[in-house]
This record gives C-alpha cells, structure tokens and sequence, in this order.
C-alpha cells in the first residue's frame, strides 16, 4: 500500500540508522553514546527529560 509522508521524512535514512540502534542495544555498545551520531542527517534534540523513565519507575515504587 503506497504511503505519502507529509513530514517529508526520509525514511530509508531514518531506516539504516534504526537498524543500528537496535543493533548497538541488542550487544550493548553505544548506548553511552547521543544517538544522534547514528543518523547520517541532522536530528533535532529530544524534548523528552533525561531523567523521565527513572522518575516513572520512581513514582510507581511508591505506590500502595
């Protein structure tokens, strides 16, 4: 089924640099790295806080 983006995303890019994160996580390499450096375009910075996923687990620790 034909899919037109329009983001205009390049998704055979975004592709190669996937494959290499899942690559990199599955041996456990990299992953001190900015996975920014795998894309071989320009990624904008995550808007998410580094610390978002320790503060989740944080906060279900504590419940009842």
């Amino acid at each position: 089924m034909g899919f037109i983006d329009p983001t205009g995303v390049d998704h055979d890019a975004l592709g190669v640099a996937l494959r290499k994160a899942l690559y990199n996580y599955m041996h456990g390499i990299g992953l001190e790295q900015d996975v920014r450096s795998w894309f071989g375009i320009r990624v904008p910075r995550t808007r998410v806080a580094p610390d978002r996923i320790a503060r989740a687990l944080a906060s279900t620790d504590q419940a009842p």
